[in-house]
């Protein structure tokens, strides 16, 4: 007999430091699933770095979005609350090239915090 178990969420968020292994575990998660659920990995980092070597989805921000990217990455910087729009629009861009939540019949929702 095969346990089965419930996850009460929708999403999980991986946080650590740089080289802890989120990225690893999110791909692994992505790849077997957890649980017995499907499971998408969206690695912000990755986005991130993608967007300023002009890879997939770059062409949708400007020279000062990129330069701020840029910056962020090579100092190690955290995305403020007053760069949220920015943090919706690198998911936004990403989720409209695959569609990636809404194809595990789920739609997140991006909380700005606070509110």
């Amino acid at each position: 007999m095969r346990n089965t178990y419930t996850l009460p969420v929708d999403a999980v968020l991986l946080l650590g430091p740089t080289g802890a292994g989120k990225s690893p575990l999110g791909d692994a998660l992505e790849q077997r699933g957890l649980l017995g659920r499907k499971c998408r990995h969206l690695d912000f980092g990755a986005e991130l770095r993608s967007a300023v070597s002009g890879g997939k989805g770059s062409a949708a921000y400007s020279p000062e979005e990129l330069d701020f990217i840029h910056g962020v990455l090579e100092r190690g910087l955290l995305l403020e609350n007053e760069h949220f729009p920015l943090a919706k629009k690198i998911r936004s861009v990403r989720q409209d090239e695959e569609r990636i939540f809404t194809s595990v019949g789920f739609q997140p929702v991006f909380v700005r915090p606070g509110d």
